[in-house]
C-alpha cells in the first residue's frame, strides 16, 4: 500500500520553482496516477501468479495422467496444450530408441488411453499408456511391472494376436523377424505390432515367456494379457504402385509397390532368383529430388525390423523391406536407391541320398550307402562330436563312399520344391573304415525334398556385393 503523504513530500522537492496552486496540482495527480500503476501491477502480478499456477498444475496433471490429458483434449486452448504436453519426458526416453516414429507422433499424435491388465495369474501387470495406429502398424507405449527377476528383467512377448472385434478374425501379421520383449521394469517402450488390415474395434492378446536360456520351452510362459481397443481411427497409407526391374549378380529384382504412413515405409519386390546363388536381403534407402537420404533402414533403432518375406495365394515367394516413413515429407518423387546385395553362392554340383533306396548319385554315379538311425553317433566312426548335430533330436545318419571330386559339403538344397541352400553351420568329416574313406552325414530326419531324397551341397560363405542401382519413383 502506497503512503499518499509521503510520496507527496518527496514529490514537493521536484518544484519549488513552481507557483504554490501550479505545484499542489502537479503533485497530487502524479501521486494518485502512482497509485493507480502500482494497483495495476500488483493485479497483474497477481493475475501471472495464477496462470503460471494453473499452467504448471495442468502441465503435472496432464503429464502424469493420460486420463486428465483425454479429458481436456476437447476444450480450447487448454486442449491444445494438453495434446502437446501429453508428450513427457519418459515418453521421450522411449523414443530415442525408436526415432523413426518422432515425426508420426509430432504430426499425428498419440492417442492417450489408460488400460492396465494384470493377467491370468496376477504375479505381472501391463499397462498400455498411449497407442497411435495407421494401416500398416498399431503401436503400444507399454509398461510391464512385476516383482519376478527383478535382476534379469526381460520377458519376451510372444503368441501375438490381434483379434478384430466385428469379425473373429486375427489380422495380426506374424513376420518372423523379431522378438519384442520388456527390457526393463517399470519403463515405457513402444512395441510394433504389423497387421494385414487396420480395424477399428480389436482385441491385442499376447503372452509373457522368460528368457529361453533359463527355463524349458513347455515352462516359459508366465501370463496372458488382453486389451480392448473400440472405435479406433487408423491413419491411411499411402499406395504407390511401381514396375521396376533390374538385375544384378544374375538375379532379377522386380519392383512392384510403395507403401508409406506415419510409421513406417514398405517397399515390396518379387524375392529374387539366381542360379546358384541365394539372395538374403540388400541395403535400400529413398532420397528426395535433392539426393537427401529420407529414409534409411540404418535410421531405425532398437528392435525395428528391416524387412520379412511372404508368399502370395499362388506360392510365389515376395519381399518386403521397411524403412522410417516417408510420408511426412514434402517431396513430389522419391528415388529408390540398392548399394549393395547380401547373397551366397553355392556349387552347382550336388549329392542326392535316397534313403529308401539306400543308394546316393553324385556326378552321374549311383553307390549303394549306409543308413543309420538316431542312436548313432560320430564316435561310432572314430570322429569327434560336432556341437551343431548333438542337439538334433531326429536326426538321421547318412554313410557314403567318399570320392576325392567331392566338394565339402556344408548345406543342403531342394531343387523340387524351390528351396534355396541353407547352410548348417559344419562340414560333413570324412572318416577312414576298414582302408576306405567315407563322408559320414548327420542330418534332419525330417528335412527332405518332394521326392523323399536329400540333395546336399557346398555352400560358399555370404558376401556383400556391391549393386549402385536407383530408379524414380513419383508421388
Amino acid at each position: 500500500m502506497i503512503d499518499i503523504e509521503k510520496e507527496i513530500l518527496e514529490l514537493t522537492s521536484e518544484a519549488k520553482e513552481l507557483p504554490e496552486t501550479m505545484n499542489m496540482d502537479r503533485i497530487r495527480r502524479r501521486a494518485k496516477k502512482r497509485k493507480r500503476i502500482h494497483t495495476f501491477a500488483v493485479v497483474g502480478r497477481s493475475l501471472a501468479g495464477v496462470l503460471v499456477t494453473m499452467f504448471l498444475a495442468l502441465f503435472i496433471a496432464v503429464n502424469s495422467s493420460v486420463s486428465v490429458a483425454r479429458a481436456f483434449s476437447d476444450v480450447p486452448v487448454i486442449g491444445t496444450l494438453s495434446r502437446n504436453l501429453v508428450v513427457r519426458s519418459d515418453i521421450k526416453k522411449a523414443l530415442k530408441h525408436n526415432k523413426n516414429l518422432a515425426a508420426a507422433f509430432e504430426e499425428e499424435g498419440l492417442t492417450p488411453v489408460d488400460m492396465v491388465d494384470s493377467g491370468a495369474t496376477g504375479q505381472m501387470t501391463v499397462t498400455v499408456d498411449s497407442f497411435y495406429a495407421d494401416e500398416l502398424d498399431l503401436i503400444l507405449c507399454l509398461k510391464l511391472d512385476t516383482k519376478l527377476d527383478p535382476d534379469n528383467s526381460y520377458f519376451y512377448m510372444r503368441d501375438i494376436q490381434i483379434i478384430d472385434l466385428n469379425t473373429g478374425d486375427n489380422v495380426y501379421q506374424d513376420t518372423h523377424c523379431s522378438m519384442d520383449y520388456f527390457d526393463t521394469i517399470g519403463k515405457l517402450q513402444f512395441t510394433e505390432f504389423f497387421w494385414d488390415r487396420p480395424c477399428t474395434d480389436f482385441e491385442v492378446r499376447f503372452n509373457l515367456w522368460r528368457p529361453f536360456d533359463e527355463v524349458p520351452y513347455e515352462d516359459a510362459v508366465i501370463d496372458s494379457f488382453r486389451f480392448e481397443f473400440h472405435d479406433v481411427e487408423p491413419s491411411a497409407a499411402i499406395h504407390i504402385p511401381i514396375d521396376e526391374t533390374f538385375t544384378a549378380y544374375g538375379m532379377n529384382f522386380h519392383f512392384t509397390e510403395i507403401q508409406a504412413a506415419g510409421s513406417m515405409t514398405k517397399v515390396f519386390y518379387d524375392y529374387p532368383e539366381g542360379e546358384n546363388i541365394t539372395f538374403h536381403t540388400f541395403d535400400l534407402y529413398i532420397t528426395d529430388e535433392n539426393g537427401n537420404v529420407i529414409s534409411d533402414e540404418f535410421q531405425a533403432f532398437g528392435s525395428r525390423m528391416t524387412g520379412y518375406d511372404f508368399f502370395d495365394e499362388n506360392g510365389k515367394q515376395h519381399n518386403c523391406e521397411i524403412l522410417p516413413s516417408i510420408f511426412y515429407d514434402d517431396c513430389d518423387s522419391v528415388s529408390i536407391h540398392i548399394s549393395t546385395v547380401f547373397c551366397t553362392t553355392h556349387d552347382p554340383r550336388f549329392l542326392k541320398i535316397d534313403p529308401e533306396n539306400r543308394t546316393g548319385t553324385f556326378e552321374g554315379k549311383t553307390f549303394p550307402i549306409e543308413v543309420c538311425d538316431s542312436s548313432t553317433t560320430y564316435s561310432d566312426y572314430g570322429l569327434p562330436s560336432m556341437p551343431y548335430y548333438d542337439t538334433l533330436e531326429e536326426k538321421v545318419f547318412f554313410v557314403v563312399p567318399y570320392d576325392e571330386e567331392m566338394p565339402e559339403f556344408d548345406g543342403t538344397i531342394m531343387p523340387l520344391t524351390g528351396g534355396a541352400p541353407q547352410c548348417d553351420g559344419n562340414v560333413f568329416p570324412v572318416a577312414t573304415i576298414n582302408g576306405e574313406k567315407y563322408l559320414v552325414i548327420e542330418y534332419y530326419k525330417y528335412n527332405y525334398d518332394e521326392d523323399g531324397c536329400y540333395y546336399f551341397v557346398q555352400q560358399d560363405d555370404s558376401e556383400t556385393l556391391r549393386v549402385n542401382k536407383s530408379f524414380k519413383v513419383n508421388l
